[in-house]
C-alpha cells in the first residue's frame, strides 16, 4: 500500500505532520478527514527500506522497545496482528519508525510472516529480535515473546545508559584538560620563558624540559590535532582485518582496568540474550549462533563458534565454555546446573542479573575513583609548569641579592 507524507490542520487550527498509508491520494485525504485532520499538503513517500538517507533519521532504541511492549499488550489481549500494528501506527512515532510500522503492517496484511516483514529492516530489528519473533509465530506465543523482547531490550538499554553516563564525564574532563594544557604550552609558556632565554641564564632542568615540550607543541600542534583522527581511521581500517580484530579484541579483555569491565558487560549481554532466546524456544546451537556477535567481540565470537561445534557433536555447553578463557567458573557452573536440571534459560537469566550488578558496581567504583585521580594528575601537571617557571625567578632574585 502506498505511503503518503502529509501536512494538515486539526479542528483547533494546529499544524500536524506525519505519514499515512492509503490506496490513493483521495483515500489518504478521506482517512485524514476521518481523523479530524484537513491536509493542505500531501505527497507520496517512498518505502522506508528504499530510502538511503533514512539511515540518518535516528530512531531511539527506547522507542522501539515501547512499540514492542504496546504490540505485545495488544496481541496478548486477542487483537489480530495487523490490527495491532494499525493501532501502534496511530501512536506518536518518529517519522522513520512510523514508516517501518506501516510497511510491516502492509506486509502482514498481504500474507507475509511477521518475522520476514521485520527482516526487511535489519537496521532497526536485530537478528535476536527477528529469530525470537519467528519462533514465537511457529509456537503461537507471539504476545509473551514480544513482552520478553521488550524486557530484554529495556534491560540492555538501562545497562548501556549507565555505561554511557559513566563514560561521558571522564571523556569530557580528559578532552577539556588536554585542550587547556595544549593552549598553555603553545601560547602562554613561550611568552614567559622568552625572557629567560634573553638573559642567557643557567636554567634548571624542569624549565629546560618545559621549554622543550612547549617548543614541540608550538611547532607541531597541527600534527597533534590531526593525529587522533588519523589513528582512529587507521584503527578502523585495521579492524577489517580478521587477524588484527581477533588480537585486539582479546587484548581488550586482558587489559588491567578496562578488561574486567568489558568482560562482565559481554557476559551479561550473552547470558541475558541467550536466556531470552532459549525461553522463546530457540534451539541451543541456533541460539549460540545468534548471540555470537552480541558484544561485537571477535575473541568471544570465535569461542562461541567452537562451543557450537562441540554442542552439535553431542557435548555439553558447560564443558565447551569451560575450555575457553573468556567464560569464568561461576558462569560455567550455573550453565552446568541448568543443563542437568533442564533449566538452562532461568540459570542464564540469574547469571545475567549477577553480571549486570557487577557492571554497575564496577562502574560506580571507577567513576568514584576517576575524579580524584584526574584532580591529582592535572594538579601535578600544573604544579610542574608553575615550578618550572618559578625556579629561574628565584635563582635570579638570589643572584641580585
Amino acid at each position: 500500500m502506498p505511503v503518503f507524507e502529509y501536512a494538515a490542520y486539526d479542528d483547533a487550527g494546529r499544524r500536524r505532520a506525519g505519514i499515512i498509508d492509503a490506496d490513493s491520494e483521495q483515500a489518504a485525504r478521506e482517512r485524514l478527514r476521518g481523523q479530524g485532520l484537513f491536509a493542505y499538503e500531501l505527497r507520496p513517500g517512498r518505502p522506508a527500506a528504499g530510502r538511503s538517507w533514512l539511515r540518518y533519521e535516528r530512531v531511539r532504541r527506547e522507542e522501539v522497545w515501547i512499540v514492542t511492549r504496546q504490540l505485545a499488550t495488544l496481541v496478548e489481549a486477542g487483537v489480530p496482528l495487523a490490527a495491532a500494528l494499525e493501532t501502534v501506527q496511530r501512536q506518536p512515532l518518529s517519522p522513520r519508525l512510523h514508516r517501518v510500522v506501516a510497511e510491516v503492517k502492509e506486509r502482514v496484511r498481504q500474507g507475509e510472516s511477521f518475522s520476514d516483514a521485520l527482516a526487511a529492516h535489519p537496521r532497526l530489528f536485530s537478528p535476536v529480535f527477528i529469530n525470537m519473533a519467528r519462533v514465537a509465530e511457529a509456537s503461537g506465543a507471539l504476545g509473551p515473546v514480544l513482552e520478553r523482547l521488550a524486557d530484554l531490550g529495556e534491560r540492555q538499554q538501562e545497562v548501556s545508559g549507565k555505561l554511557l553516563a559513566a563514560a561521558v564525564y571522564p571523556l569530557f574532563m580528559a578532552v577539556i584538560g588536554t585542550a587547556i594544557l595544549m593552549a598553555l604550552l603553545a601560547f602562554v609558556v613561550p611568552d614567559i620563558t622568552a625572557m629567560f632565554v634573553e638573559m642567557h641564564a643557567s636554567l634548571p632542568w624542569p624549565t629546560r624540559a618545559l621549554m622543550a615540550v612547549s617548543d614541540v607543541v608550538r611547532r607541531f600542534w597541527p600534527v597533534m590535532l590531526a593525529a587522533p583522527a588519523a589513528l582512529f581511521l587507521a584503527w578502523r581500517w585495521a579492524r577489517h582485518r580478521p587477524g588484527f580484530r581477533l588480537w585486539s579484541d582479546a587484548l581488550l579483555l586482558r587489559l588491567p582496568v578496562v578488561g574486567p569491565l568489558a568482560r562482565q558487560l559481554l557476559l551479561a549481554r550473552f547470558a541475558r540474550t541467550a536466556a531470552g532466546l532459549l525461553a522463546s524456544g530457540v534451539a541451543l546451537p541456533q541460539c549460540l549462533r545468534i548471540v555470537r556477535n552480541i558484544g561485537n567481540n571477535a575473541a568471544v565470537a570465535d569461542a562461541l563458534d567452537r562451543a557450537v561445534r562441540a554442542v552439535e557433536e553431542g557435548g555439553s555447553l558447560a564443558a565447551a565454555l569451560d575450555a575457553e578463557p573468556w567464560f569464568p567458573p561461576m558462569l560455567v557452573q550455573l550453565i552446568a546446573a541448568g543443563e542437568q536440571g533442564g533449566r538452562l534459560a532461568p540459570m542464564l537469566a540469574k547469571a545475567a542479573d549477577a553480571y549486570e550488578r557487577g557492571v554497575e558496581t564496577r562502574l560506580a567504583a571507577l567513576t568514584a575513583l576517576f575524579e580524584p585521580a584526574m584532580i591529582v594528575l592535572m594538579g601535578g601537571v600544573v604544579g610542574f609548569i608553575v615550578l618550572a617557571i618559578l625556579l629561574p625567578i628565584f635563582e635570579m632574585q638570589r643572584f641580585i641579592r
